[in-house]
């Protein structure tokens, strides 16, 4: 699939040669195929996450459940919520793409909303956030609450397709494995963080280049409803991680 093969290079691909586009290109990754599937479903996807099994869904393996999980989709009125928060206490971080339904504010698409996901905004070069990057708030019973929470490359991102090519698409499915790749450069510059959600996150958000936005209240300085925590900064993450001086 074009648009998966795409995220996925972002993540990890480097050829040995010219077209190192991967962000973590030493990784290792396994696939489940969530979206478009007609005999699977994200459901059966983060299940097979916690416990990856054989083909036939034997003998379930919660040692080889993977670090980090990338989500570059979304799908209306589904309550994942239960799942995400599972995942989480399994210490599985959950990246996600923050939508493409702006520039209108409160347009985050699910399961972005959630605390326990790192919804990323798209920006463009030039550090202008892109027209389409989904914006906050997000509404959860009655209360009110930032997103996205990071933002990173999504527009003219060169990346890998089917058929040994490259060539260039954008979106915030395109943002969103760029932190998938961070999260495994952060663990494997400091193991000791893998399943540490909390302290992956803080480190990712609070190492980000500022930005801010008034457009979408009540959130407008640092972070906002448009930028997050700001533009993703891996090399300032991994140094924090480090306890070395940015």
């Amino acid at each position: 699939d074009t648009h998966g093969t795409h995220t996925m290079g972002t993540i990890v691909g480097d050829d040995g040669a010219d077209n190192q586009i991967g962000m973590a290109p030493g990784a290792d990754w396994i696939a489940c195929p969530g979206i478009g599937s007609p005999y699977v479903g994200p459901f059966e996807c983060f299940q097979f996450f916690m416990a990856p099994t054989r083909l036939d869904g034997t003998v379930p393996r919660t040692d080889l459940a993977p670090h980090v999980i990338s989500n570059s989709w979304s799908s209306a009125g589904t309550d994942f919520h239960q799942a995400i928060y599972s995942l989480y206490m399994a210490g599985i971080y959950f990246s996600k793409s923050a939508g493409n339904t702006g520039s209108a504010c409160r347009t985050i698409t699910n399961p972005g909303q959630w605390p326990e996901v790192t919804a990323t905004a798209a920006f463009a070069s030039g550090d202008t956030i892109a027209s389409f990057s989904s914006r906050g708030p997000v509404l959860i019973g009655r209360d009110e609450f930032v997103k996205p929470d990071i933002a990173a490359p999504g527009v003219n991102v060169r990346s890998s397709v089917p058929g040994n090519g490259y060539t260039t698409m954008q979106g915030t499915s395109m943002a969103c494995p760029h932190v998938t790749g961070a999260v495994a450069l952060l663990i494997s510059a400091d193991p000791s963080l893998a399943g540490q959600i909390d302290t992956l996150q803080y480190l990712l958000k609070s190492t980000a280049e500022p930005k801010t936005s008034a457009q979408c209240s009540p959130f407008v300085d640092r972070p906002n409803d448009v930028w997050g925590w700001g533009i993703l900064d891996i090399h300032a993450a991994v140094l924090a991680a480090q306890g070395l001086p940015g």
